[in-house]
């Protein structure tokens, strides 16, 4: 059977630990029936973490979202997405051994690695609005993208952005900072997965094919982008006591 996985990343996006129900699958991965670990997409790495099974301790490693599984959707107002999946943590071979076919757990995401996540996630959106303000074209010419906890990078195919370019994203994404506006997550109607981030004037559809995340790192107020060319990496730095706090 195929799990359409509850979504509580979605429902509870600040809890950090949730019971679930598990079935073994190949590759050394579990099954949820409900899932507060957040999965690998668009680059982006998933939710790692920790599960409970009868008074036990196991450690997982990766959280994906089954591909080809579940409901496509398609509308003209939102790139095709991949709905109502299934959910997957991966585990490793040893433990996956020590594991019954099926049974009740208690899953735990490692909430510091999710807070850095997210505040890199946060930032990238802000640096992608700036490279979007400098080439129109960015959006429907990034080919691929990047997304770990310490750094990451678009593949875009756009005119190259030069030294003036990235003072300009410097400036705009600085200044967005200190505007202290509110950021929205809002999901289309009747089709909750279907998400759209917002910022003020400014609205990006959560999609593979919109929204390419990279990845943040503390180290000054500034902002640079690493190399430019046919991709584009950087490293966002940014004063995190200036954010919400995670706990």
């Amino acid at each position: 059977m195929t799990y359409i996985t509850e979504k509580l990343y979605y429902s509870h996006p600040y809890h950090f630990q949730a019971k679930s129900f598990f079935e073994k699958r190949s590759d050394d991965s579990l099954a949820l029936k409900r899932s507060i670990a957040y999965p690998e997409g668009g680059g982006q790495v998933g939710d790692i973490g920790s599960f409970l099974f009868n008074d036990k301790l196991f450690s997982f490693i990766d959280t994906r979202k089954v591909i080809g599984k579940g409901r496509t959707i398609i509308r003209k107002d939102f790139p095709l997405i991949n709905v109502e999946s299934e959910i997957q943590i991966k585990i490793s071979s040893d433990d996956y051994d020590c594991l019954p076919d099926s049974g009740e757990i208690l899953v735990k995401i490692n909430k510091d690695y999710r807070a850095s996540v997210s505040i890199s996630h946060t930032i990238s959106h802000l640096v992608y609005l700036a490279m979007s303000e400098l080439r129109p074209d960015v959006s429907e010419n990034t080919k691929g993208c990047l997304i770990t906890q310490d750094g990451g990078r678009f593949d875009v195919f756009v005119e190259k952005f030069l030294i003036e370019d990235i003072s300009f994203i410097e400036n705009f994404v600085s200044n967005l900072l200190t505007s202290n506006k509110e950021i929205l997550i809002t999901e289309i109607e009747g089709e909750p997965e279907c998400r759209i981030w917002n910022l003020s004037s400014f609205k990006k559809l959560l999609s593979l094919l919109i929204i390419r995340n990279i990845i943040a790192k503390k180290r000054s107020n500034a902002y640079y982008l690493g190399e430019v060319g046919s991709f584009v990496r950087y490293e966002a730095r940014m004063v995190l006591s200036k954010l919400k706090k995670f706990g």
